[in-house]
């Protein structure tokens, strides 16, 4: 019975001083005053007026820096724009010239052209007489030859041999 009585004494007495542990580790704090209370709470509240103030700074400093970065990239974005337009510009231009170009060397490369087709369109015009009003010289000529081929009988058979009655020119 002895033994009982022990256990359920040493498990008392263990409670017991683990309880008295707790109770001495409160520390009773001396009285502060209201006043003390006050000039705390008035210390607290300008320490956290000086972070909101330091997080306001830090807060526009940011967004200051933030706006200025985004200037520079509009900066960036708006010259790459006026490159890549004034590139546009630039290959617009040159095609325009490129056509002025080519319409201008057609008509110096066909202007000798006309002018030597006109020189030869006068020079024909001179020498066969075209305005004239008995006909033009080749057919004056071609009929000068018929009214001797009815006295030649060589110019006659040189006649037919090359113009057939059919095509002979000038024969009505």
């Amino acid at each position: 019975m002895k033994n009982h009585l022990i256990y359920p004494l040493l498990m008392a007495l263990l409670l017991l001083s683990a309880h008295a542990g707790t109770t001495l580790a409160v520390e009773i704090a001396p009285r502060i005053s209201d006043r003390e209370i006050v000039e705390r709470l008035t210390r607290l509240e300008s320490g956290q007026q000086a972070i909101i103030q330091q997080m306001d700074v830090r807060f526009s400093a940011m967004e200051k820096r933030m706006d200025e970065r985004f200037v520079a990239m509009e900066n960036r974005m708006d010259e790459r724009l006026d490159a890549q337009w004034s590139l546009t510009l630039v290959l617009i231009v040159a095609i325009f010239g490129l056509i002025g170009f080519v319409v201008w060397d057609r008509k110096t490369a066909l202007s000798p052209l006309e002018r030597r087709f006109a020189r030869i369109a006068e020079e024909l015009e001179r020498d066969l007489e075209t305005d004239n009003p008995k006909g033009s010289k080749l057919a004056r000529l071609v009929e000068m030859l018929r009214e001797m081929a009815s006295k030649d009988p060589r110019l006659a058979d040189a006649f037919g041999h090359h113009f057939p009655p059919e095509g002979l020119p000038g024969k009505a």
